[in-house]
């Protein structure tokens, strides 16, 4: 691991990854309430620890997050067209 990698992990808050973490799971598991928290944990941490990282950190922090998001906009999808999940109404 690079000089620059260990630092960087050695300045992330365990608190923040736990958090973040732990609300990615309940989401995953159906637990849809805690998604507004969820984004807010996650951006956060973002602004705090993105900087921190090197280039190719970033970009495979950006793919891990462009990856979840898909992850979740499918199984949403699925839970919608099942019937598990109520449609959101459009304005």
């Amino acid at each position: 691991m690079s000089q620059s990698a260990s630092q960087a992990l050695k300045q992330l808050n365990a608190q923040d990854v736990s958090r973040t973490l732990e609300r990615t799971m309940n989401v995953f598991r159906g637990d849809h309430e805690q998604f507004p928290e969820l984004l807010k944990d996650a951006g956060s941490f973002l602004v705090n620890h993105f900087r921190k990282l090197d280039r190719t950190q970033q970009y495979v922090a950006l793919g891990a997050i462009a990856l979840g998001a898909v992850l979740l906009g499918v199984r949403l999808i699925n839970q919608i067209n099942e019937g598990e999940v109520e449609e959101i109404p459009q304005p």
